[in-house]
């Protein structure tokens, strides 16, 4: 036993551990223990890392699959982009075009509320020249030439006194015709031939012949149309039974006087019938009809008009009804006068 110097107790020596027997706790594992536990916890490693290996394989294939998946849809989802895109497009042209078509629905339907308004305003306009005024004017015109052109005077005309006194019993004058003697004789007879019978029944027959022709072709704006010449064949013709026109030249001039006259009074009896209503032509003033202002024009003095009745009416009344019964004249009868018996 030792002796501690700076203690006055002895020293004890630890006591040595006791051994254990085999496989009890605290023992360590021998060699051959060892390496089968390893080898057995290496398989269970292994097959679990196998699974790890098949899982990330799976989620590997997943992932694939979903980003396939993606860029499909991507892809989808670009393509109707752009159709909605162009769709919208086609829709933008579609409305622009819409509006236009509105634009032009409202322009034609002004167009038309104005043609309406005009188609059932039956009045010609002021500076048409179907208006009243304007075909009083050609009426007017139209009187002067056919006085001139039925003028049986001048050295050049030869009358036929025999046809020309049936003429005028014809229309119950009582001017007698002599060429040998002065007076109104020529001009009664010139008056009578405006208004011959078959002169004025020729000619509505001829249009209402032609009327078609005229409309469909506009055919009477050319020159020489032979409905024209045949017509004015015709009248001259009527007219020489009357009179014989001893000058060649005058003859001539006679025949595009005629033509021209008959292309007016073409171009009249078709703006009279554009009237509404139609105006009445074909009044001519019976032979001993008291004379009226108001309806005859021709050379009289007012303070003896009670004193003269019609001798012969050379163009006729053209004249209005309308719904009240009121007649307006476009343009008076041209008339001569006698003497009341």
């Amino acid at each position: 036993m030792s002796v501690n110097p700076t203690s006055n107790k002895p020293s004890m020596a630890p006591p040595l551990p006791s051994k254990k027997k085999r496989g009890e706790e605290g023992e360590l594992p021998s060699s051959g223990d060892s390496i089968a536990n390893l080898v057995q916890r290496n398989t269970i490693l292994e097959h679990e890392k196998g699974e790890l290996i098949k899982q990330r394989y799976e989620i590997d294939n997943s992932i694939e699959e979903l980003l396939k998946k993606n860029k499909d849809l991507y892809v989808k989802l670009d393509l109707e982009k752009r159709k909605s895109h162009q769709r919208a497009n086609e829709k933008d042209v579609e409305i622009q075009n819409l509006k236009k078509q509105i634009l032009q629905l409202k322009d034609e339907a002004s167009h038309l509320q104005s043609a309406l308004g005009k188609a059932t305003n039956v009045r010609w306009g002021d500076h048409d020249v179907n208006n009243s005024v304007q075909l009083s004017n050609q009426i007017r015109e139209i009187q002067h030439k056919l006085t001139d052109f039925t003028s049986v005077k001048g050295k050049e005309v030869t009358i036929n006194e025999e046809a020309a006194s049936e003429l005028l019993q014809t229309y119950e004058c009582v001017t007698k015709f002599d060429r040998t003697k002065a007076g109104k004789g020529k001009l009664v007879l010139s008056a009578a031939l405006q208004r011959s019978d078959d002169i004025s029944r020729i000619i509505p027959i001829k249009i209402r012949q032609q009327v078609c022709a005229v409309l469909g072709t506009r055919g009477f704006c050319k020159e020489n149309h032979p409905f024209i010449e045949k017509l004015a064949k015709l009248i001259m013709d009527e007219i020489n039974r009357y009179r014989i026109i001893n000058s060649e030249e005058r003859k001539m001039g006679l025949r595009d006087q005629t033509i021209e006259l008959v292309k007016e009074i073409i171009q009249l009896y078709f703006r009279l019938n554009a009237q509404e209503p139609v105006p009445n032509f074909t009044e001519f003033i019976e032979a001993g009809t008291n004379i009226q202002n108001n309806i005859m024009e021709g050379s009289w003095d007012d303070d003896n008009i009670e004193d003269l009745e019609v001798e012969i009416c050379s163009f006729p009344l053209i004249s209005v009804k309308s719904k009240d019964n009121t007649r307006k004249v476009l343009s008076k009868s041209q008339v001569l006068t006698r003497p009341k018996n």
